[in-house]
């Protein structure tokens, strides 16, 4: 595992052959450009009544504009699933104290990630962990990352845990 590579470019790549890269389906999105499309013709064919024409341009273009929008959201944007179980993967930033590096790194080293629990976490801060959890707790991607000038970088290689190691992660994000 590349220590430079973020998390998302690392699953992309294809190095994980247990999580698949999935693209949205733009199916139901497109209905809704077609009806927006339907109305905005409907409202200039119906240019008698100031009202109802008024309204049917505005629904027909906010139908529009949210369908053309969410087709190219649904295309445009990756979904991580843990081919094993089937599970969609979400990600999460958690903020860690500046002072626990060492903490992570050593936690991360282990295995069974057994000092997850003792990490404390803040509101803000220049360390995070970018974790990748799947829904059913099977599977989880950790990346230790550092505010870096004017975004994060990657600290360490991808941490990808499965069983224990995965269920530790779920419970650290549900504790305070």
């Amino acid at each position: 595992m590349e220590t430079n590579m973020e998390l998302k470019q690392y699953l992309l790549s294809g190095n994980e052959t247990d999580i698949e890269v999935r693209r949205g389906t733009p199916l139901p999105w497109i209905g809704l450009l077609v009806v927006g499309l339907v109305l905005l013709v409907l409202s200039f064919r119906l240019a008698s009544s100031d009202i109802l024409s008024t309204v049917l341009v505005t629904v027909g273009f906010l139908c529009a504009a949210v369908g053309a929008v969410m087709i190219f959201v649904a295309l445009r944007i990756p979904r991580f699933v843990y081919k094993p179980t089937g599970s969609v993967m979400g990600q999460r930033r958690v903020y860690l104290r500046d002072t626990q590096r060492q903490q992570i790194a050593e936690t991360l080293a282990d295995d069974s990630l057994a000092g997850l629990e003792k990490l404390e976490k803040v509101v803000s801060s220049n360390t995070q962990l970018l974790l990748l959890v799947a829904r059913d707790g099977s599977c989880a991607a950790v990346q230790p990352t550092e505010f870096v000038e004017s975004h994060f970088e990657p600290t360490g290689a991808v941490r990808l845990v499965r069983g224990q190691g995965a269920s530790r992660v779920e419970a650290f994000l549900r504790s305070k």
